[in-house]
C-alpha cells in the first residue's frame, strides 16, 4: 500500500498527489483506493493532459487492473470523454481540457458522472454496497492528479458556539 492506495501494479509511480504510469502501453496497470464508500460518496480526479488513455471510477472490488472490472468509469480517451460500466460503452460525452475535474458520485442508489460539477450522464444501473476507487491505465507516462475517494456518510463534526450577553464568543464545543 502507498498513500491510501492498494493493489498497485508494477509500473505505477505515486508522488504526493500524482499517479503516473511508467511502463509500456496496455490495459494491465492500475490501482485501487484503500478507502471505500458505504452509502453516498464519490471518487474524483483531475486530468493533466489530453493525449492519454485511462479509466477511473468506482468498483465493488478490484479483482485485477483491467478496465472491464471497473463498475462505473469515466474513460479519458485522448481528448474525448466516454462512460463505461463493467467494460461496456454507455455514452460519448464530448471533449475535455487538461485541468478538468471528473467525479463519479453515488447519491442513494444512483450514479452520477460529472465534469467540473456538471452532470454528463446518469447511470441506469442501480448501485448498492461498498464501492472503492479504481483506476486502469493504458498509455505510458499517463499522469492522474488528486485521485481520491470521499465517503459522505462519515459526516462532519458538529460545532457548537456559546456567546455571552455582549455577543462575545465564550466557548466552542
Amino acid at each position: 500500500t502507498h498513500k491510501g492506495y492498494t493493489d498497485i501494479t508494477k509500473g505505477i509511480s505515486i508522488d504526493e498527489d500524482m499517479i503516473e504510469k511508467t511502463e509500456s502501453s496496455g490495459w494491465y496497470h492500475g490501482l485501487a483506493t484503500l478507502g471505500s464508500i458505504q452509502a453516498d460518496g464519490y471518487v474524483e480526479f483531475k486530468t493533466t493532459s489530453t493525449n492519454k488513455w485511462y479509466m477511473a471510477g468506482l468498483s465493488s472490488d478490484n479483482t485485477n487492473a483491467s478496465y472491464t472490472t471497473i463498475d462505473f468509469a469515466v474513460y479519458i480517451a485522448g481528448s474525448t470523454i466516454r462512460i463505461y460500466e463493467s467494460g461496456s460503452h454507455k455514452k460519448h460525452c464530448g471533449t475535455f481540457t487538461a485541468g478538468d475535474v471528473f467525479r463519479i458520485e453515488r447519491q442513494g442508489s444512483t450514479i452520477y458522472y460529472k465534469k467540473n460539477d456538471d452532470i454528463m450522464y446518469i447511470s441506469t444501473q442501480s448501485s448498492t454496497g461498498n464501492l472503492l476507487g479504481d483506476i486502469s491505465i493504458h498509455s505510458s507516462w499517463t499522469q492522474i492528479k488528486d485521485f481520491h475517494i470521499v465517503d459522505n456518510s462519515k459526516g462532519l463534526q458538529n460545532v457548537d458556539y456559546d456567546y455571552n450577553v455582549r455577543g462575545w464568543l465564550k466557548k466552542i464545543n
